[in-house]
C-alpha cells in the first residue's frame, strides 16, 4: 500500500494534469456592463486581493497574463474605448485570474514545506541581501515549472531553494545582531590593531566568531546572541 506522502504526490500530480486540461477551456463570456468604470475598479479589487495571497509567485506566468488584462482594460478606460473592448479585457484577465487561482494552490501544496522558510527570511530582513534576488527567481522557477506542469523539477529542486532562503535569514539575523561588531572590526584591522594591540584586537574577533557560531547554531536566541554581540 502507498505511504501518505506517495498518496499525496499522486494526488498533486493529479490535480496538476486535471489543471492543466482544464487551461484550454472554453470561450470567454463577456460581463454584462453597465458602468465600464465600476466593472474595471471591481477587476482591480480581485487582481489586488489575488495578490494579497500571493498568487503572482505561486502562479506566475498566469498573473502576469491577468496583470497585462487589467492594464488593458485600464488603457481602454483611459482612451474611452467601447464599452464591449473594456469588457472583453476583463473576462479575458478573469479567465487568467481564476487559473492562476487554481495553479497556486498546487503550489502551496506542492511546496508546503517550501513557503514557510522563504516567509521567515523575507521577515528576518533577507530581502535587503544581494544573493535573494538569485534565490527568488530560483523560487519561481519552481512555481513556473507547476504552471507547466513539470511537477518533478519542482519536488526535485524545492530543498536547494528552502536551504538557500535558511541560509539568507541566518545571514540577515547575523547582519542585525554582529553588523555594528562587524564595522568595528573592520576599523580595526584598517588601523593595523593587530600589530599595535595584538591581543586585544584577538580577543576581539575571537569574541566575534564565537557570537557568529552561535547564530549559526541558534538563530532564535536573540536575547543571547545581542548580549554576546555587546559583549
Amino acid at each position: 500500500m502507498p505511504g501518505k506522502k506517495t498518496l499525496r504526490w499522486i494526488c498533486v500530480l493529479a490535480l496538476g494534469a486535471l489543471l492543466s486540461a482544464c487551461a484550454a477551456g472554453g470561450p470567454v463570456t463577456r460581463p454584462a456592463v453597465d458602468n465600464p468604470k465600476e466593472l474595471v475598479a471591481a477587476f482591480e479589487g480581485e487582481v489586488a486581493g489575488a495578490r494579497n495571497r500571493q498568487v503572482q509567485i505561486l502562479a506566475p506566468g498566469w498573473f502576469e497574463k491577468a496583470d497585462q488584462a487589467l492594464a488593458d482594460a485600464r488603457r481602454g478606460l483611459e482612451a474611452q474605448a467601447a464599452v464591449s473592448k473594456i469588457a472583453d479585457a476583463v473576462a479575458r484577465g478573469r479567465e487568467h485570474l481564476g487559473k492562476a487561482e487554481e495553479m497556486a494552490a498546487v503550489s502551496r501544496t506542492a511546496l508546503a514545506d517550501l513557503l514557510p522558510s522563504r516567509e521567515t527570511a523575507r521577515k528576518a530582513g533577507a530581502a535587503r541581501l544581494a544573493a535573494y534576488e538569485d534565490t527568488e527567481a530560483d523560487f519561481l522557477r519552481l512555481t513556473r515549472a507547476i504552471e507547466q506542469n513539470n511537477l518533478g523539477y519542482a519536488i526535485k529542486n524545492k530543498e536547494r531553494v528552502k536551504a538557500a532562503y535558511h541560509d539568507l535569514e541566518i545571514a540577515a539575523i547575523k547582519g542585525d545582531a554582529l553588523g555594528e561588531a562587524r564595522e568595528l572590526l573592520s576599523q580595526l584591522d584598517a588601523m593595523a590593531a593587530r600589530k599595535h594591540a595584538p591581543q586585544t584586537t584577538a580577543l576581539a574577533f575571537e569574541k566575534y566568531d564565537q557570537a557568529d557560531r552561535f547564530i549559526s547554531q541558534n538563530p532564535y536566541a536573540s536575547e543571547k546572541m545581542n548580549l554576546m554581540a555587546r559583549d
